[in-house]
């Protein structure tokens, strides 16, 4: 039975061999890495902004998403804010409903985001208060202004649509 060593020399061939597989793959990797969390920050806005509008809706409450910058976090408070016309659908009482708030709504207070995301916000994003607000109507409307951010470097504007609420999030290239 023969036994065979390995000598130095492949020994180090194999090394030199996985250490450039790893200086190949890893830039890859590292990327893949930043991809992901781009978008799971962004799908983290969009959820937020979507389950606001849709409680507005749901409640015929007007709501407010007011940011907290440094807690990167949204929270959420009722409006007294009212749109000139305003249209109130009829309730109907059924079992699904409890004091006029339909209980598949998920009430949260305030909205955790990633701490990937970098607020830019300009002095034309804040109001009297001094706060970043975004509010939402029960007829489906929204009052907001334009916000910019970054997440891993790529620059973003989040932009809410007035008449749907629908969140629009555009890369803004250098």
């Amino acid at each position: 039975m023969l036994k065979h060593n390995f000598t130095l020399i492949e020994i180090l061939i194999v090394l030199v061999v996985v250490g450039l597989v790893l200086a190949v793959a890893t830039p890859k990797i590292m990327r893949e890495s930043d991809r992901m969390t781009v978008e799971n920050s962004l799908t983290a806005i969009r959820g937020v902004v979507n389950d606001t509008a849709m409680r507005s809706r749901c409640t015929n409450q007007a709501l407010t998403l007011t940011l907290d910058t440094e807690a990167h976090s949204f929270l959420v408070a009722s409006s007294d804010d009212s749109l000139e016309r305003h249209w109130t659908p009829p309730v109907h009482q059924t079992s699904d409903v409890i004091d006029n708030k339909a209980s598949f709504i998920r009430v949260k207070d305030s909205y955790s985001l990633p701490d990937a995301i970098e607020w830019t916000p300009s002095d034309d994003n804040y109001d009297n208060d001094g706060n970043i607000v975004f509010t939402f109507f029960p007829d489906g409307q929204a009052a907001a202004r334009e916000l910019t951010f970054t997440v891993c470097g790529r620059n973003f504007a989040l932009q809410i649509d007035r008449i749907t609420a629908n969140p629009v999030i555009l890369e803004l290239l250098d």
